[in-house]
C-alpha cells in the first residue's frame, strides 16, 4: 500500500499513442514510438549518447515483443488456428536489416 504513495517518474516513451504520449518518432532503424512532449528533442538530442542509449533500449524491447508475439503465432499455426505470421515476418525483416 505504501508503494502507491512513492513518486515514480513516467517513462520518456511508449509504443502506444495516448493522450499524454502523442508525439510519434522513429528510431534510426525505423521503430515507431511515442513521447510526451515536443521538447523530447531538447532532452534527447538526435545522435546524442543519451538518445542512442534510449533508442537501443526501445529497439531491444521491440524485438522482444515481436519475438513473443511470433512464438504465439507459431504455436497457433501449429494448432491450425492461424495461417499468417505477421509478427514473425516483422521480426525477420527487422533482423535482416541488422545484418545489412
Amino acid at each position: 500500500m505504501l508503494l502507491n504513495f512513492l513518486p515514480f517518474s513516467d517513462p520518456p516513451n511508449t509504443f502506444n499513442r495516448s493522450y499524454q504520449y502523442n508525439h510519434k518518432l522513429l528510431t534510426s532503424r525505423g521503430v515507431p514510438f511515442y513521447v510526451k512532449s515536443s521538447n523530447f528533442e531538447q532532452e534527447y538530442p538526435y545522435q546524442s549518447p543519451k538518445r542512442v542509449e534510449l533508442e537501443a533500449g526501445i529497439e531491444k524491447e521491440y524485438v522482444g515483443l515481436l519475438a513473443q508475439n511470433c512464438r504465439h503465432e507459431l504455436q497457433r499455426q501449429q494448432w491450425g488456428f492461424q495461417h499468417q505470421t505477421p509478427h514473425c515476418d516483422m521480426l525477420r525483416k527487422f533482423q535482416e536489416g541488422e545484418a545489412a
